[in-house]
């Protein structure tokens, strides 16, 4: 099993294939670079999505946690994040925020915040939920006490949310209070 991605780096899982696109949760991947060096030895705990590479950083998974590899296979930030996906809606499959105008979305427990390209958290890991930055750099997040608010790329409250649904699964949702 291998995948080459676009900047010469190679994914190879050693594990048994199970249909087109699942691997055996005993597959293990890693990383090689085009000279075959090994960027990441075989203990990845799953393949990384090389569409999901922007700004020259792509999540990967070990021992369940995320952390980031750079285009040429070096970890630039170790791995210490849970999944975004707090819900694990995709069957199981542990997912890493993508980075957009140097930001990425991050977990810590069940609370969600954002890093810089270099791992610092910018801003802090408080949030029940959040939203991707528009193009005039205000999110949307929802607070511990359920309410949505608009945040600026600084963490700055900036005006009150509009998103006001709540899923019935959702801790905030009024037929769970």
């Amino acid at each position: 099993m291998a995948d080459v991605f676009e900047n010469g780096l190679v994914q190879l899982g050693i594990g048994t294939k199970v249909g087109e696109q699942k691997y055996d949760v005993d597959t293990k991947f890693g990383i090689l670079d085009q000279n075959l060096k090994v960027k990441m030895d075989f203990n990845l705990d799953q393949g990384i999505e090389t569409y999901d590479m922007n700004e020259g950083r792509v999540g990967f998974v070990l021992n369940g946690k995320i952390g980031y590899m750079d285009d040429k296979g070096d970890v630039v930030i170790p791995p210490q994040f849970d999944n975004i996906d707090t819900d694990k809606l995709f069957s199981g499959r542990i997912d890493a925020g993508n980075f957009y105008d140097g930001l990425a979305e991050v977990v810590i427990g069940k609370l969600h915040g954002f890093i810089d390209l270099s791992g610092k958290i910018v801003i802090p890991t408080i949030y029940l939920e959040v939203q991707t930055f528009d193009r005039k750099g205000i999110a949307e997040v929802k607070t511990q006490e359920c309410t949505w608010i608009k945040i600026n790329r600084k963490g700055e409250k900036v005006g009150e949310g509009t998103k006001h649904h709540f899923d019935q699964d959702d801790e905030c949702s009024p037929v769970k209070k």
